[in-house]
């Protein structure tokens, strides 16, 4: 009888419009178009989405359609001040002028439980934009740290909805001289009886069941996207050139630098290549000299950030996508590397590495090549392959772009989802 009303209860869900908040740091973010995907996407279908976040980018707000997905009056932001001073006076004068919250306000400065997260008044500044809000049955928590806040909160009685927690990937790593602290910090988050979690891979999924996660709460919920949006254009110009691209921030775990040395190994031999890495970050002089001191100027390219559109073209007008990852020894490498599904999309054959969750977004041999990280031979070889067959561009390309509107189109995605909402909320 229990099992029957569940399946009724599951089957009268379906028929309607869920409202339920959204929590994330900075909102838009350029690198993480992933969350305004998801979120216009769910408007779009006709759920009532409200939003938290911590720091609201109003220049990137401005380009999305407020008539049609009012964004502005969704978003609540908890503003809360750089200067610890005021801080302080921002927590006395909600305290003076609320005092019906006095006892919950009291709970969110207990430093003894919830440590730094209460001591710089940041649990504060969260539980005063949701004393504000009415209450929804469910929250959403993109990536670890905001998923802890909610945890904590619920744990006074601020919020009382279901939490589900979206891990992406920095929120999951640790290393061996940080594993326990990393451990420590998620205690509350993982220790809740009702708290869900879902994950980009099954490699994000092991990282959390490590530090505490139990595995049956754990849904496997690739990033996603549109599919429409990502479709290759034609070539602007066309020669003899193997024209490669690279996407992502300059930072070590990206590895450009093997990537480079490869290409130049190749060039060396009097091969003609062309390649264009777009993106930026620490690594950037680093990267800048290397090419230098190898004499590729004339060859690699790097042209720093670029818009969306600017990317789809320059990655329209390539030939081959190469992702380099490698794992730093603070443990960080790719939990996913949507930007290999995006490469797909645009019907690029992918050379990657099997690091992290990275194999688990391709077809081994049929939609890319996968080498050991750190390999200059092995990716040197790769792009070889290509450069010798050129029909077998087009065949993994076409594969790849099958391969991504089957698995990781932003519909398919949310609409996944939307059932795990259910699922919760049953």
């Amino acid at each position: 009888m229990v099992m029957a009303d569940t399946e009724s209860r599951k089957i009268k869900m379906k028929d309607q419009k869920l409202r339920f908040t959204i929590a994330c740091k900075n909102f838009p973010v350029r690198s993480q178009t992933f969350i305004l995907n998801q979120v216009l996407d769910l408007i779009d279908k006709g759920h009532e989405v409200n939003m938290v976040v911590y720091e609201k980018n109003k220049e990137l707000l401005s380009h999305i359609d407020e008539a049609k997905y009012r964004l502005t009056e969704r978003i609540s932001s908890t503003d809360m001040p750089q200067s610890v001073v005021l801080r302080v006076v921002g927590l006395l004068l909600f305290t003076i002028s609320h005092p019906a919250y006095f006892f919950k306000i009291l709970q969110t400065l207990n430093f003894l439980k919830f440590g730094k997260i209460a001591l710089s008044l940041k649990l504060f500044y969260s539980a005063k934009v949701f004393l504000k809000q009415p209450k929804t049955a469910l929250y959403q928590a993109h990536f670890g740290e905001v998923g802890m806040i909610l945890s904590m909160l619920k744990s006074i009685g601020i919020i009382d909805g279901k939490i589900i927690t979206t891990f992406h990937g920095y929120d999951a790593h640790f290393s061996d001289a940080n594993f326990a602290s990393i451990k420590k910090m998620y205690t509350q988050l993982f220790g809740a009886q009702d708290n869900t979690f879902t994950v980009n891979s099954n490699y994000t999924k092991n990282q959390i069941v490590s530090l505490g996660a139990s595995e049956n709460k754990i849904y496997n919920l690739p990033v996603g996207l549109d599919t429409q949006k990502y479709q290759r254009k034609p070539k602007s110009s066309s020669n003899d050139q193997l024209r490669l691209v690279s996407v992502g921030r300059l930072v070590p775990f990206k590895g450009f630098e093997f990537s480079i040395k490869a290409v130049a190994k190749l060039v060396n031999e009097g091969h003609a290549i062309h390649y264009t890495i777009i993106g930026e970050g620490v690594q950037f002089l680093f990267l800048d000299s290397l090419i230098k001191e190898l004499g590729m100027s004339q060859n690699i390219f790097l042209v720093g950030a670029k818009s969306q559109e600017e990317v789809i073209k320059e990655m329209s007008d390539s030939d081959l996508f190469v992702h380099p990852a490698i794992r730093e020894t603070n443990g960080r490498q790719e939990n996913q590397g949507l930007v290999i599904q995006e490469a797909q999309a645009l019907e690029l054959p992918v050379i990657t590495t099997r690091t992290g969750g990275i194999p688990e977004g391709l077809i081994e041999n049929k939609t890319g090549l996968l080498v050991d990280e750190k390999n200059i031979d092995q990716l040197a070889t790769s792009i070889l392959f290509f450069a010798q067959n050129r029909s077998e561009i087009e065949q993994f390309g076409k594969a790849g772009r099958t391969f991504v509107v089957d698995n990781f189109d932003i519909k398919l995605i949310n609409n996944r989802l939307v059932s795990i909402y259910e699922e919760v909320l049953a």
